[in-house]
């Protein structure tokens, strides 16, 4: 399919724009988004197609999409935040800051924990109801009340709905903001970052992408790990105002980059600086490793994922987080190279496992940063 790709794009970085290019011709896309910061500064900032799947109307540079778990990305960065700040530490148990959490086996569970996924509340049994879900106290009342999943061990399971929640409530424990407000006046703001929790915002309701859905392929571990909510059928997220962190963003490529040039320059990108020096490099260093049964084999920094043989980097040295849809953010600290890709195809017709619109940009990533002058 042939597609006009619109934005900027530095000639340096020529072969991103021409993967890009190659996922539409191969029909692989509806619409998509995708920027690159290097050193801070936005090199690539190019989208495409179109931004709904009836194809009736054109993908824009405004338009933003339903992220998924690259959300995850976003409530990662909030709780960094707040450590940084030194309001909570990362060795001291969960309870400390959120005293009920304690219950059924969890009181031995640390804030580093709750980063690497090892917090024991990989999802709940029984499912909490949507109508739960919505109620910020009562849902994480309910994570707080759910028995430990492992008896206490610290093992690696990925928290895929329950992740944002406990991180959301350990900022608002100490900051007294909730994940959406703390994103928008801590994150979005600073960085002018086109990112939200939930499409709250009516004025934002038309540059929303619709996304095609996705044909889930049930396994029971899929099942029990994404079924933490029983979501009413008629529920679409990022359409609906929903305050699910860790699940329910929307944004564009453009903020993603940005969020991923705060990892890759050393906690600070458009001058503004989120995080110091110190914590990112703890954010880059191997915090916990292991087999998780949804992940398989993963290397867990602080919240983001490090170069595993079993979940790969483009580099040895980039941390990376993605999205079930294929949303992707990847950051490099020693290129000092950020990527954020977001589209609105969710259905890859049997090719989930495998996509092979990030592979390509992978393997330009694995090509292109090694090649790239030393930082500044």
């Amino acid at each position: 399919m042939s597609v006009e790709i619109h934005g900027v794009c530095a000639e340096r970085f020529a072969a991103i724009r021409e993967a890009f290019c190659a996922n539409f011709a191969r029909d692989l896309e509806i619409g998509a988004t995708l920027a690159m910061t290097w050193r801070g500064e936005l090199m690539v900032d190019i989208w495409a197609g179109d931004a709904d799947p009836a194809r009736t109307r054109p993908w824009r540079r405004d338009t933003i999409v339903h992220i998924a778990s690259s959300s995850k990305i976003a409530a990662t960065l909030s709780l960094l935040m707040v450590i940084d700040r030194g309001l909570i530490s990362l060795d001291d148990t969960v309870a400390r800051y959120w005293p009920e959490f304690s219950h059924g086996g969890k009181q031995h569970v640390t804030v580093r924990d709750v980063l690497t996924h090892q917090a024991g509340v990989p999802s709940l049994n029984p499912p909490a109801s949507f109508v739960t879900a919505c109620d910020w106290p009562a849902m994480t009342a309910r994570i707080a009340c759910e028995p430990h999943w492992s008896k206490g061990a610290r093992d690696i399971c990925y928290h895929a709905c329950t992740f944002g929640f406990i991180a959301g409530e350990l900022v608002r424990r100490v900051d007294g903001r909730l994940p959406r407000q703390f994103l928008e006046e801590e994150i979005a703001a600073p960085l002018a970052a086109d990112i939200q929790l939930g499409c709250w915002r009516d004025v934002d309701h038309p540059r929303v992408a619709l996304v095609r859905p996705p044909q889930f392929v049930r396994t029971g571990v899929r099942d029990q790990l994404f079924g933490a909510i029983e979501l009413a059928p008629s529920s679409a997220f990022g359409l609906q105002d929903l305050q699910f962190p860790g699940l329910n963003c929307l944004a564009n490529g453009r903020a993603l980059a940005l969020l991923g040039g705060v990892f890759a320059n050393g906690g600070s990108v458009n001058g503004v600086r989120l995080l110091s020096h110190r914590l990112v490099r703890d954010v880059a260093r191997t915090q916990a490793e292991g087999v998780c049964p949804y992940l398989g084999a993963i290397t867990w920094g602080l919240g983001l994922a490090l170069d595993n043989p079993g979940f790969p980097a483009p580099t040895p040295s980039a941390i990376h987080w993605g999205g079930f849809g294929g949303s992707w953010m990847v950051a490099d600290p020693l290129a000092k190279v950020s990527l954020g890709y977001a589209p609105n195809n969710f259905r890859l017709d049997g090719d989930e496992q495998h996509d092979r619109r990030l592979g390509r940009f992978w393997h330009v990533l694995r090509q292109l940063l090694p090649e790239l002058p030393a930082g500044r």
